[in-house]
């Protein structure tokens, strides 16, 4: 088993190397076409997922949401020289040394797709070689991941029917957000810092390092109805470090050219003009 130093050492590479995708979008995606496309256009990394819609999965996996069949995940990372996640259940270790065995950069541990256990237990990311995304709405679960190994933290988005929800990350954008500045609020004061990391249930040692910092000690990507190049640049406005886009962009109209508008807001949040120009004309946009 690996010593502290060693696991520490390997997590701020896993850090380092998801910095790299800072500023910029992160496709979902099902198959080798729609990742060749958002390579075309400049993603900075794509998430392999299973986009069967709810209604095929209770049809033909007895409502099952689970990580996308292997061959299609080979078919995409063979296809890109993107880096390439691969989306699994929370707690499923075997379904993420499965993603790991098949050589991609990293692992998502992703809420929406079903459970495995009936307690909040999710993967030891420590174990694992390569780094993990992982969801949260607020520090103190945003602080748990991390403390579990978790390299990137994005919003959850989701509304209380579960489905994909703009409104819902920006809640939890500010959330993070305001939790981070109350946390540097007390940095001078060690006793409110321990009172408050208690609080929200987050280790304490992590809690004094976002108070040091003023952020989240990894990157942090907006993520949940971002369909829009208004709502990829409003997620930058916000303070995020990059945006996440769901696989449902390819159901809209002209997806190319809307994929390549959302990398393009994502990158220039605040050239007004340039958001303006790309976001006519761009047709029905996908639901969530």
């Amino acid at each position: 088993m690996a010593n502290a130093a060693d696991i520490q050492t390997a997590w701020s590479h896993k850090i380092h190397f998801m910095k790299s995708i800072k500023g910029g979008v992160i496709f979902c995606v099902s198959d080798s076409i729609q990742a060749s496309m958002c390579e075309k256009v400049g993603a900075r990394a794509l998430i392999a997922v299973d986009d069967r819609t709810p209604a095929i999965v209770t049809t033909q996996a007895a409502g099952v949401s689970r990580m996308i069949d292997p061959s299609k995940m080979k078919s995409i990372m063979d296809c890109v020289a993107l880096p390439v996640f691969g989306r699994v259940r929370i707690g499923h270790q075997m379904e993420a040394k499965i993603v790991e065995h098949l050589k991609a950069d990293g692992i998502e541990e992703h809420e929406r797709l079903s459970a495995v256990t009936v307690t909040d237990v999710h993967i030891p990311k420590h174990n694992f070689k390569i780094p993990f995304i992982c969801g949260a709405s607020n520090l103190g679960e945003a602080l748990r991941r991390i403390a579990e190994g978790a390299s990137m933290i994005r919003t959850k988005g989701e509304s209380a029917t579960d489905t994909a929800n703009l409104a819902a990350a920006v809640t939890e954008i500010t959330t993070i957000l305001s939790e981070i500045k109350t946390a540097v609020s007390k940095a001078g004061n060690e006793t409110e810092l321990h009172t408050y990391a208690d609080s929200i249930s987050a280790p304490r040692s992590y809690v004094k390092q976002v108070a040091q910092l003023g952020s989240l000690p990894v990157p942090f990507f907006a993520c949940g109805g971002i369909v829009q190049p208004s709502d990829a640049a409003y997620m930058m406005e916000l303070g995020c470090d990059g945006v996440i886009i769901s696989s449902r962009i390819f159901a809209g109209t002209d997806p190319q050219r809307r994929a390549l508008s959302m990398i393009m807001a994502t990158e220039n949040p605040k050239n007004y003009d340039l958001i303006a120009r790309l976001s006519e004309n761009l047709g029905v946009p996908p639901t969530e």
